[in-house]
Formats: C-alpha cells, sequence, structure tokens
C-alpha cells in the first residue's frame, strides 16, 4: 500500500454532519432551546459518560493517500474494535449541581442497552423521583448512543415516567455537561 502512495492513521474525529436532516434537527432543537429560560435549563440533567481506559468503544482508522486527496472518501474507513475491558464514568449534572453518577464495572462488558436500563435508569429515575417530591419536574438528556436511542431504553424510560429531550445527532456542543 505505501508504494501505491497510502497510509494508515488513526481518523480524526468528526465534527459536526452536514446531513442535510440532521442539520435542519440541530437548527430545529436550537430555535426551541434559545427560548428556554434559566428555570427551564435549570431543570434539565444532564448526562455523559467517559471511559477510563480504551476498551469498549472503537477506534476508527483510515487508509488514504499520502497526500490526503481522498481523505473524506467513506470507503477509507475502518472500525477497529478493542477487546481491552474498561471502566466507564457515567455521570450528570442539573441546574450548575452535581447530579448522580456511577462507575460502570469492568464486569459488566460493553455498555448495552440492557446494562443501561439495569444499572444507571435506576438512578436517574431515583433523583427525578426526589427532585419531583420537592414539586421539580426534570427532563433527562441523554446523547445519542445506540444504547440511549434503543427501542429497550425507550420503552424503560415511558414505563418509568421519565421525560427525556430528544437530541439531535452530532451536538455535543448542545450539552452542558461536555463542559465541564
Amino acid at each position: 500500500m505505501k508504494a501505491l502512495g497510502y497510509k494508515r492513521r488513526p481518523a480524526v474525529k468528526k465534527g459536526f454532519s452536514d446531513d442535510p436532516d440532521v442539520m435542519e434537527a440541530r437548527l430545529l432543537f436550537a430555535q426551541e432551546g434559545i427560548t428556554w429560560d434559566r428555570h427551564r435549563i435549570a431543570c434539565i440533567l444532564f448526562s455523559d459518560e467517559v471511559w477510563a481506559k480504551g476498551g469498549a468503544h472503537t477506534i476508527e482508522w483510515i487508509t488514504m493517500r499520502e497526500d490526503g486527496s481522498d481523505r473524506y472518501n467513506p470507503t477509507c474507513v475502518q472500525h477497529k474494535y478493542s477487546k481491552q475491558k474498561a471502566w466507564m464514568f457515567w455521570g450528570s449534572i442539573i441546574g450548575g449541581k452535581k447530579g448522580p453518577f456511577c462507575f460502570w464495572e469492568k464486569e459488566w462488558g460493553n455498555m448495552n442497552s440492557a446494562g443501561y436500563c439495569e444499572h444507571i435508569l435506576p438512578l436517574v429515575e431515583s433523583y427525578i423521583e426526589i427532585q419531583s417530591r420537592d414539586g421539580l419536574r426534570v427532563f433527562f438528556q441523554q446523547d445519542g448512543a445506540a444504547c440511549h436511542r434503543s427501542y429497550k431504553t425507550r420503552e424503560w424510560l415511558l414505563d418509568h415516567h421519565i421525560y427525556w429531550i430528544a437530541w439531535p445527532p452530532y451536538s455535543p456542543d448542545l450539552n452542558l455537561i461536555e463542559h465541564v
């Protein structure tokens, strides 16, 4: 491959999508969000997770010409799955304060919707239940991870009367916890 002018290196993480549907969803969300007052924002339980060491997520590699001329060709991308177990930290903030959090144990394996519903969402439910006793209606925010979007997760949230915000794809910049 080198003789043909190609090299292999980790892919640069993509920022925003240029897909018109995604751009439209981001715009609609921003137009709604700009009308929210401080109280409305303070009622959102922003959540995110981070892996402490390699592990359950993938690394994308891209094979491209040395000169970078075909860098955006989607056929160049190759997923490399890591077999190493890892810890994950899931946390949340609400109203500028820390909310519920959890360390994902290595024995639990990769995060999937079954594990998410078993280990994370009960924490969210009990926190929201406590807040609702004080008259606060809490909205739950989660990003577009596969286990967050799954039918099983959405069904669990509906069954437990947890209101969540439909988050547009490729929008980590709109999540307040990303800046913490």
